[in-house]
């Protein structure tokens, strides 16, 4: 994250224009909420508000720098918003779906890019896709909002370039297990939907399976590695971790694995429905808690979730918390805590509902926030 971080730093001291203002009043805004300074925090959201009306209205110049710094704020004031315990449940739509339009208006289909540019294209399609999940289980989705999570996904990196395998460490995975993940939240149905395990339904299960079994996520380090040592990045990774010691790539590639597994568990129990003690499910789960122990803590808020809610027993329930606490210890400052109190009272739910469909526990606990909450 600290590459996103020194950009938008750069991006909002570049000059004085009205995207540089609107970002950097947009992140002052953030940090006086993050200090609980509400009064000062929402001074510079207005002030933040103001100057992007101004900087939408020159995108149409053609200076690319802007039009990134205007997504750049739009996307921050969607942060605040998400964050936001006065504001209406719309206005983060609002924010996200004006960054999408500027995103259109400079976007050029097929097109690979890199450097900044990619940087915040990929953060957008990060949180865009953990958007989709969440208002997906949130029952009290508007039209609007279901209209934005449906919209087509803007990904930096042309469909069959092999950068959509490299694991960026802004998102902790690929492009490429973004996509994923976006396709499967579009086969969970409700149970009494008749596409729901219709034969199409199983096919595109199945596909999205394969794709999974085949998915290759790789550090950028190890995608530069001659041809002789072209083994999975988490295979190579797993083969040299057994003397307990880590560093910067394995952690990369445990991160990576666990999205994997997260989004592997999500398709089988959310899309086809499978139950927790099935043949396909446990043996994901069980990798998935054994990289937990290995990592110790894990920030990614995503498949924390998924993965917790497949905990089995009180001493797997109880390793988790372990994790999540030191979790929040590293990351006091990121959504680990909101996406705790949900495992919680899911915990709950299923202690009361049994082995029912975990389906219905989703809902209820994403449901549960005021806003769609942000796995991000």
């Amino acid at each position: 994250m600290a590459d996103l971080y020194g950009l938008l730093v750069r991006m909002s001291l570049g000059d004085e224009n009205a995207p540089a203002l609107a970002t950097r009043h947009a992140i002052a805004a953030l940090s006086y909420q993050h200090l609980e300074e509400q009064d000062t925090a929402f001074a510079h959201h207005t002030q933040a508000l103001s100057a992007l009306q101004v900087a939408i209205g020159c995108i149409g110049s053609g200076n690319m720098q802007r039009a990134f710094q205007t997504m750049a704020a739009s996307m921050l004031l969607n942060l605040f918003e998400t964050l936001n315990s006065e504001g209406s449940s719309l206005n983060w739509a609002i924010f996200f779906c004006g960054c999408k339009r500027i995103i259109n208006m400079v976007h050029k289909p097929h097109r690979t890019y890199e450097g900044d540019p990619a940087l915040i294209l990929d953060w957008i399609f990060y949180h865009d896709t953990l958007y989709k999940f969440s208002i997906r289980h949130w029952d009290q989705r508007e039209h609007e909002q279901i209209a934005l999570a449906a919209q087509e996904k803007i990904v930096s990196k042309a469909i069959f370039s092999p950068m959509r395998q490299i694991i960026l460490p802004t998102t902790g995975c690929s492009l490429e297990l973004l996509d994923l993940v976006c396709q499967i939240v579009d086969l969970v149905h409700d149970r009494d939907d008749p596409r729901h395990l219709s034969p199409s339904h199983l096919s595109a299960i199945r596909a999205l399976e394969l794709r999974l079994d085949g998915l290759t996520q790789t550090p950028r380090v190890a995608a530069a590695s001659p041809p002789s040592h072209a083994n999975t990045a988490i295979e190579i990774d797993m083969a040299r971790y057994t003397d307990g010691t880590t560093n910067a790539c394995h952690e990369l590639c445990y991160i990576a694995e666990l999205y994997r597994l997260a989004a592997y568990i999500y398709l089988l129990r959310m899309a086809q429905g499978l139950p927790r003690g099935d043949a396909k499910v446990v043996p994901l789960v069980d990798r998935a808690l054994l990289l937990m122990r290995r990592m110790g803590v894990c920030g990614c808020a995503w498949p924390m979730f998924i993965i917790a809610l497949e905990a089995r027993g009180e001493e797997e329930r109880r390793f988790v918390a372990e994790v999540l606490a030191a979790s929040l210890v590293k990351r006091p400052q990121g959504n680990v805590r909101g996406v705790k109190r949900m495992i919680f009272e899911a915990w709950v739910q299923q202690d009361l509902g049994g082995e029912g469909d975990l389906l219905g526990v989703y809902n209820k606990v994403v449901s549960g926030n005021r806003v769609p909450p942000s796995f991000a």
